[in-house]
């Protein structure tokens, strides 16, 4: 009998409550891509997710339901369809032959699968990496990109991975050694929106659409061991990729070989990797809440980055909750908040932390979740800007606006008050208020008028000719999304456009709001100010927007942890 067999494989059952309790609220889709290395850990995920979602068989959730025969029936046809992604990155001699084997299995599985090359070279792709600094970074950022565009291709807005606790405890402790605090080291979490990416154009360039997107990792749960325990349970095959067995190769293979053999494997490391992790070791003993550094055994650092997730989740369940209600109102794009909101969070600057990261995010034209989004996490600088805030709160002089990163500038937002008589005016402040901040050298392309008539007419013509969706989409300063119906583009405007006319998104001074112009000749005509009309305070209030059927422009931004 197999050593594994003592340890527990997950089971169909518990399998459904792991979902149910760290997906509940993740709206699955038709279709679920699962990132398929051919390893024990994607491999299992793939295994239970099919079977999980499988129309051979109703799920915990329906069998608890108490369904009848006909509507269980019902509920199997709308599950999501389960499918299989490989990417062969091509690095090494043996790729091609892991990869069919890989598709191998997943047949086995019972599993819909599809390989898909790294097509170095072309388009996004840079040539085919030589092993070196950047070597890894490059070829993860690559079989990311592929996988996005197979997601795209299956109509998939879920990619599923198989990162499991112990993968957790090495990113965690990897962000220790870096100084990070409780929210970085914290580690991975359940489900993460796939973001923009972060260069418009580049190789992780996503857009609006990565805004749609997610990644969840059920297994962040659960150690490898019991991971392989139900790849033996189940018969599973699996290759396993000897390279991550290579301490002197990655920091992540020198965590994993030190905290399996101890410190004293230190030693044994290439220089810069002894260095960092001693850095690690010495950051685990120093950290108040664990006792010991790396020698403290496997379980407890599973425990400990437990520990730390729990409390990041907690953090961020607080700041949802100062961030509804201290908002106050403000114009599209802009986050106004309360002072009392700013005052519950004084004597916690880890909140306060979190709170700017969700800020900053929200409103900066930075492609959203890039770091430059996001104040690029730099500690020092995050903690100046909620200094600079959180003194203005019990400051007699009143605050001055600034701007501190991420091109977001904030603006005291004042409340009048009237003097007795015989008194001065006095100000007093009733929160802050994040906007755009205006266009520099660096930033001022995103906001240039934008001449849009030649995505138009493609995308009209490809739309009659059945070759793409009614809607065309255009990301604007990483901010709004505009949208223009096809179908219900008039003919006139379609007309006007192929006869020299020029269809363009402009931007107001005011807040940054687009708009849209038809400009023909010499006559120009506003189709769409809708936000700009409403976000201007001088503006008359009965002037009323001006709006087409065919044209939509909405703030795309989240405020939203994931």
């Amino acid at each position: 009998m197999s050593v594994l067999r003592a340890i527990q494989p997950i089971g169909r059952h518990e399998f459904s409550d792991i979902l149910g309790k760290n997906l509940a609220n993740l709206a699955w889709g038709k279709t679920i891509a699962v990132a398929n290395s051919g390893g024990p850990d994607s491999t299992c995920l793939l295994f239970l997710l099919h079977q999980h979602f499988s129309s051979d068989g109703t799920t915990t959730t329906q069998d608890a339901g108490g369904a009848s025969t006909t509507d269980a029936s019902k509920l199997r046809r709308s599950l999501p369809r389960v499918v299989s992604l490989t990417v062969d990155h091509g690095l090494q001699a043996s790729s091609a032959d892991m990869a069919a084997n890989t598709a191998r299995v997943a047949q086995a599985i019972c599993a819909e699968h599809r390989t898909a090359k790294i097509p170095w070279g072309q388009g996004p792709f840079p040539a085919l990496p030589t092993p070196g600094s950047s070597f890894e970074e490059t070829a993860r950022r690559a079989r990311y990109r592929v996988l996005f565009d197979e997601m795209t291709r299956l109509e998939s807005r879920i990619l599923a991975a198989g990162h499991h606790l112990d993968d957790q405890v090495e990113t965690a402790l990897m962000r220790l050694g870096m100084k990070s605090s409780l929210l970085g080291a914290s580690g991975m979490k359940y489900v993460r929106r796939w973001g923009m990416g972060d260069t418009v154009d580049g190789l992780d360039w996503a857009g609006y659409e990565g805004m749609r997107r997610f990644i969840v990792r059920p297994f962040l749960g659960v150690g490898k061991d019991r991971i392989l325990a139900t790849c033996e349970a189940n018969h599973l095959e699996y290759v396993v990729d000897k390279t991550n067995f290579q301490p002197e190769v990655t920091l992540r293979n020198a965590i994993r070989h030190v905290v399996s053999n101890g410190t004293d494997s230190i030693k044994s490391l290439p220089l810069d990797l002894a260095t960092k992790m001693d850095g690690i070791d010495q950051a685990l003993v120093q950290h108040p809440h664990f006792e010991g550094g790396l020698d403290a055994g496997r379980d407890k650092l599973r425990e400990f980055v437990i520990w730390m997730s729990r409390e990041a989740e907690a953090v961020e369940t607080e700041v949802d909750t100062v961030l509804k209600r201290g908002r106050l109102d403000s114009p599209e794009g802009t986050f106004c908040i309360s002072r009392e909101a700013l005052l519950e969070l004084q004597d916690k600057p880890l909140h306060q932390t979190a709170l700017l990261h969700r800020i900053l995010r929200y409103v900066s034209p930075k492609p959203w979740g890039s770091l430059r989004a996001q104040g690029n996490r730099r500690s020092q600088r995050l903690s100046e800007m909620s200094t600079r805030l959180m003194r203005s709160l019990s400051s007699r002089e009143f605050p001055s606006a600034f701007a501190m990163g991420s091109q977001v500038l904030w603006k005291p937002v004042i409340r009048p008050s009237k003097p007795m008589r015989g008194q001065e005016k006095r100000k007093s402040l009733l929160g802050w208020m994040a906007c755009r901040q205006p266009p520099d050298s660096v930033g001022l392309e995103s906001t240039k008028d934008k001449d849009i008539t030649c995505l138009v007419l493609d995308a009209s013509l490809a739309w009659k000719s059945g070759e793409s969706r009614k809607k065309l989409e255009i990301l604007w300063d990483c901010r709004f999304l505009v949208k223009i119906n096809l179908e219900k583009m008039p003919e006139w405007a379609v007309s006007a456009l192929a006869e020299g006319g020029e269809l363009q998104i402009r931007c107001d001074e005011a807040w940054f709001h687009p708009y849209i112009v038809l400009h023909t000749g010499e006559r120009e005509s506003v189709l769409f100010d809708a936000l700009q009309v409403a976000g201007d305070p001088k503006a008359d209030k009965k002037k009323k927007p001006k709006v087409v059927d065919w044209i939509d422009v909405k703030f795309i931004r989240t405020l939203s942890s994931v």
